[in-house]
């Protein structure tokens, strides 16, 4: 008896995946139109991952979250997420299933929380532009439909 505590024939626990796996599968996720599951900040995060990338020297994944849980809650059928890989403390699981490219208001394709872009999905199935005019910007001083006059 004694020793180190460990049993010398067992192997010990297996560590999570390192900072370069979690990158390539992400990746490989986003190339491929696979969705990933993972825990985050507590939660299940089941998501369509879109664009992976750099903010700073932080790593994030932005993606729709179309399942799972989130500390804000999720909308019937999802919304869009940016997690830092830092912030991951599961493995993250690829699977085969329903590609949800998610929704947008307007044409732009950068996601404000990535800096720079390291992977991106294909065009064709990147977010869905929905054709929702604007709302209308309020008047000056807010006078109905006046314009301030130069002073």
């Amino acid at each position: 008896m004694g020793g180190s505590g460990r049993d010398a024939g067992r192997p010990g626990p297996r560590l999570m995946q390192g900072r370069a796996e979690q990158i390539a599968l992400l990746r490989a996720a986003i190339r491929q139109r696979k969705q990933a599951v993972f825990v985050s900040a507590g939660h299940e995060r089941r998501l369509c991952p879109h664009s992976l990338g750099r903010k700073g020297r932080e790593w994030r994944v932005f993606g729709w979250q179309f399942g799972g849980s989130s500390s804000r809650g999720l909308a019937a059928g999802g919304d869009w997420r940016c997690i830092g890989l830092r912030d991951i403390t599961s493995d993250i699981a690829l699977r085969d299933g329903p590609w949800h490219r998610g929704h947008v208001r307007h044409d732009n394709a950068h996601p404000p929380c990535i800096d720079a872009i390291d992977a991106a999905v294909d065009p064709a199935y990147a977010a869905e532009i929905l054709d929702i005019p604007p709302p209308p910007e309020p008047s000056p001083a807010g006078k109905p439909g006046g314009r301030r006059r130069p002073r």
